[in-house]
């Protein structure tokens, strides 16, 4: 080949390179300018829907955050004068990625010009009025307690590690959901550690003072929850937080936060757990823990049966605890001892110094091999302990995660690779593995997870060697039907979401949704009438305990008449885009989970419903059946669309007193 044909080839393949990278400019250019002209149709970006709480500096709203499609916290100035703290909160707390604490979104100035930030929409309730439900109905386990404020102190010694003090830890603060899972919340007044000193002004007359209000102004903190010098203005570090997990864990064990002069009294949880949460509360700093792990420490070594640093145990208490622990080892052992020494006591005399000291080496040997096993087996539980939060996390949520399913594979991978003899952790990998459709691996997970898992096993077999059904949407209600009976609530809702999630025809959304909600109900059939011309589903004529498996279904009416629920599962009907709701007769209580903003008609009828408040938040409500409620009803006079409202004769003086003219007031006789 000459040279000039080889120059010209080279020349040909620059052309081709060039080409190629202008066409790839241009499909880039095409893209971004897609996606800028989407963007500039979100004209307002975030949709306040309700009221969820307030602080002493904020209050926290249900958005909707349009340029991402999701629901979101989303957290408003309350009061003035405090917009450094506000936007402290925000900062501070977006340094915080932990399971255990909120994340934050987005922050900055919504359109009207306030300052907001966003973050992650959690169920569930605060803990305060989670211990004061289960205090009611005689349920407060110490297990649960230790629990919860384990994975409180994990979080506040996950902020002091990225230098964070929270210094407002009190129940009301943290959030808890129907799986134990924990939310440490509200960092408004918390601090960057070594950040400077307060005023050196006290305020003395703070001490005894117990209340659950954060305050906010020349003190700041919650009093009762407070370590003397946060109430004196002084130097605060991470020996401030140890304090306020000591007044979390006497308000958990007592019932009410520590006075001045702090005591248990009569209290029926032990003296060691006590112990914890007075040394944590000792005034003089130096005489508490030296970090939040010292403390968790301590709850774990009470939790293993082991002697706790509070205690300040003499050498006899650790001696009988240390007995308490190994009994039966001890009898084994003091009997094999004593016979070995029997058999061979004339043996030993004959036995060289070079004999002891291979013993000896061989003794070292054996330890070094136990401890190195003891450490892979403590790291194998590690990650599934890890990767069973990843996967309660996202079933939590009423939704299905492909991260969080992906994550929690990996650690269970983990877990069984360092313990092939992990059970547990073999159980909920056959799980996910089901949940992939891997059901090949799957059994074979099954197989190695021991008895608990033997009926998962049979389950599956079973379900993969049966006829296929009628369609993919029969065979997948099939598995979760067969699956129900175990009780095992977490993997029978993730395979219901999963399904939701996956299925895009909205034909087999709307049978997979029905036939799933039979399931979850236990009904062997669900009656139900659904006119395709104004899409009511009339769901009256079954005993519903939920209603969950309807979230994403398109119809624009539901009838529930005589539904079981209390209003909890309310909620989840937020995604459906309703006009019409029939609530009559049912025993939905409170509507404050209600957040559907597009009914035109509701009705109440019979319904034990004491607060209407709500409805004030649908600015679309025309009619409105409030027959027999003993709710009071002048907040109706604040509904501006409002056109009939159906009630009774004593109901309807009342309404007649407020309702404007126009609004039609119907008699129903009694």
């Amino acid at each position: 080949m000459t040279n000039s044909t080889h120059t010209k080839n080279l020349d040909q393949e620059e052309l081709l390179l060039q080409a190629f990278s202008e066409a790839n400019d241009v499909q880039e250019s095409l893209s971004v300018s897609a996606l800028s002209e989407e963007l500039r149709e979100v004209e307002k970006r975030y949709v306040i829907r309700d009221l969820l709480g307030e602080g002493a500096l904020k209050k926290v709203y249900l958005g909707y955050d349009e340029l991402l499609d999701r629901d979101v916290a989303l957290a408003k100035m309350k009061t003035e004068g405090h917009l450094d703290d506000f936007f402290n909160e925000a900062r501070l707390a977006s340094r915080l990625e932990h399971p255990y604490i909120s994340p934050i979104y987005d922050m900055g100035y919504d359109e009207e010009g306030e300052a907001f930030f966003a973050m992650k929409l959690y169920e569930g309730m605060n803990l305060y009025e989670e211990v004061q439900l289960r205090r009611k109905n005689n349920d407060l386990e110490l297990s649960w307690v230790l629990n919860i404020f384990s994975k409180v102190c994990e979080a506040v010694a996950f902020a002091h590690g990225k230098g964070v003090l929270h210094l407002d830890i009190k129940p009301s603060n943290i959030r808890v959901d129907d799986f134990g899972e924990v939310l440490l919340c509200d960092w408004g007044i918390s601090r960057v550690i070594g950040a400077g000193k307060q005023d050196e002004s006290s305020l003395v007359n703070m001490v005894p003072l117990v209340s659950r209000a954060t305050l906010v102004g020349e003190v700041r903190g919650t009093p009762g929850f407070m370590a003397p010098e946060q109430i004196n203005k002084q130097n605060c570090d991470e020996k401030t937080d140890v304090y306020g997990l000591g007044a979390l864990l006497f308000d958990l064990l007592k019932g009410e936060p520590p006075r001045h002069h702090k005591s248990f009294g009569i209290c029926v949880f032990p003296k060691e757990v006590q112990s914890i949460a007075l040394k944590a509360l000792h005034d003089d700093v130096n005489s508490r823990y030296d970090s939040v792990n010292q403390l968790l420490d301590d709850v774990n070594n009470y939790n293993q049966g082991l002697v706790t640093q509070a205690e300040n145990a003499g050498s006899w208490q650790v001696l009988y605890k240390w007995l308490k622990r190994n009994s039966k080892t001890m009898i084994i052992v003091a009997f094999n001892l004593g016979l070995i020494i029997t058999l061979v006591s004339f043996y030993i005399r004959d036995v060289n110094q070079s004999n002891k000291q291979l013993e000896l080496t061989l003794g070292e040997l054996q330890a070094e091999r136990e401890e190195k096993t003891r450490g892979r087996l403590e790291q194998a539980d590690r990650y599934f302990k890890q990767g069973f939060d990843t996967y309660a996390n996202s079933v939590s949520q009423f939704d299905y995660d492909e991260d969080d399913i992906s994550l929690a594979l990996e650690m269970l991978v983990r877990a069984v690779a360092l313990d092939s003899e992990h059970l547990s952790s073999w159980g909920l990998l056959g799980n996910l593995r089901v949940l992939r459709d891997d059901y090949s691996n799957a059994l074979e997970c099954y197989e190695k997870a021991g008895e608990k898992y033997k009926i998962y096993h049979t389950i599956l077999k079973d379900y993969l060697a049966m006829e296929p059904l009628s369609n993919k949407v029969e065979n997948e209600l099939e598995l979760i039907r067969r699956i129900n009976p175990l009780k095992d609530r977490r993997f029978r809702n993730h395979l219901v979401f999963k399904g939701i999630h996956r299925i895009g025809n909205q034909e087999e959304l709307f049978q997979f949704s029905l036939g799933s909600l039979a399931i979850v109900n236990k009904l062997e059939k669900l009656h139900y009438k659904y006119d395709e011309k104004t899409k009511i589903l009339d769901l009256s004529q079954n005993i519903l305990r939920t209603v969950y498996p309807l979230k994403t279904l398109r119809i624009e009416g539901l009838i529930l008449r005589g539904h079981l629920g209390k209003g909890h599962e309310l909620y989840n009907l937020r995604n459906i885009p309703l006009r019409y709701l029939d609530l009559s007769h049912s025993k939905v209580v409170y509507l404050d989970r209600l957040l559907n903003v597009e009914i035109e008609e509701l009705s109440l009828e019979g319904a034990p419903v004491g607060n209407v408040t709500q409805v004030k938040d649908m600015p679309k409500l025309k009619k409105l059946n409030v027959y027999g409620i003993p709710a009071g009803l002048r907040i109706l006079g604040s509904c501006v669309n409002l056109e009939e409202v159906v009630c009774s004769e004593a109901q309807a003086t009342q309404l007649r007193s407020f309702l404007p003219t126009t609004v039609k007031i119907t008699i129903k006789p009694d």
